[in-house]
């Protein structure tokens, strides 16, 4: 038909994947919350939804559970050695195999998120805790 969309012909893909340092239910700070809230609201709306986060020191949680919906992957993170954390991480994004990834917090994930998307065509946003993050000199 003359005038017709084709968006309601082309099938979008529905799955998000929350990067963030914990889980809210490890520890309860203003990322953990929006991005638990974000992620309620999105699967109210029909989207898969996975949670990647870092185990915190001295709460048992397993490596991976489904939290009221969402799927939570962890993984121990080696502050000593960044370049440990990048592959674990990178390989949780490749398990995970979302089509957004949604990073709230700092600095250090953004490298494997971001080369990760660009080499798998995926969409990432990075939401930044500090304006001095966004400055080019930083």
């Amino acid at each position: 038909m003359k005038g017709r969309s084709k968006l309601k012909d082309t099938k979008i893909k529905r799955h998000v994947c929350f990067v963030s340092g914990t889980y809210l239910k490890d520890a309860m700070g203003g990322a953990e919350v929006q991005c638990y809230m974000l992620a309620q609201e999105l699967l109210r709306r029909g989207w898969k939804v996975s949670y990647i986060a870092r185990f915190v020191r001295g709460v048992e949680r397993p490596k991976y559970e489904v939290d009221e919906g969402i799927h939570v992957y962890r993984f121990k993170s080696n502050r000593r050695f960044a370049a440990i954390d990048y592959f674990q991480l990178y390989g949780l994004l490749k398990k995970v195999d979302a089509d957004v990834y949604y990073q709230r917090g700092g600095l250090p994930d953004i490298y494997a998120i971001a080369r990760y998307a660009k080499r798998y065509n995926k969409k990432s946003i990075w939401a930044s805790m500090l304006y001095k993050h966004c400055l080019r000199n930083f």
